[in-house]
Parts: C-alpha cells; structure tokens; sequence
C-alpha cells in the first residue's frame, strides 16, 4: 500500500470513528466498545481506499496516452493522399488574388 493510501485510510477511518471517540471521550462508551468500533471503521476505511485505487487505476490503464494518440494521428495522416492542384489552375493561371471571391447568399 502506498504511503497516501495508509494516510487517506487512517484519516477517514477517524472520521468515521469520531462520534465513537467523543462518546467515549464523554464515558457513554466503554473503551474496549470503541476500540472495536475503530477497528471495523479501519477495516470499512482500507476497504473503501482500496477499491476506489481500483477503479482509478483501470480508468488510468484502459486510456491512450498522449504519445499513443499522437503516434496513430501521424500515421493515419501519412497514409491519406494529399490533395494536388488540379492542372486548370495552371493554365488559367489564377492566383488568389485573381480568384473570385465566395459572397453568401444573404449578402448578394
């Protein structure tokens, strides 16, 4: 277990235990009732921690990495044909600047 694991456990099994502790505190609560309530709040809490890693981690492993994604784009965009000039330019020769402009239908 990782060292922020034992601290998420030991933080939330407080949590959950605290009630117990302040009844104990108060002496409505034996001391051995609320070690035994802590010892199932630490149980419940390592339970919890390390279910939720669980399904982190499978979420994490089952991703592309950014590397992975940018490999296949590459090779995907190599295999793809570049589009060509079509030899009608050429010969017109047109330029950009020559082309007629594209005017949407609303402003005509």
């Amino acid at each position: 277990m990782s060292e922020g694991r034992i601290g998420i456990t030991l933080l939330l099994s407080l949590a959950l235990w605290a009630p117990s502790g302040l009844l104990s505190y108060g002496g409505e609560l034996d001391l051995m009732q609320a070690g035994f309530r802590y010892l199932g709040a630490l149980a419940f809490a390592w339970f919890a921690v390390r279910v939720f890693d669980a399904v982190v981690s499978g979420y994490g492993r089952s991703t592309f990495s950014e590397a992975q994604i940018t490999e296949r784009e590459i090779e995907t965009d190599a295999a793809q044909p570049r589009p060509s000039r079509r030899r009608e330019d050429d010969e017109l020769g047109e330029t950009a600047d020559d082309a007629p402009a594209l005017v949407p239908n609303d402003a005509a």
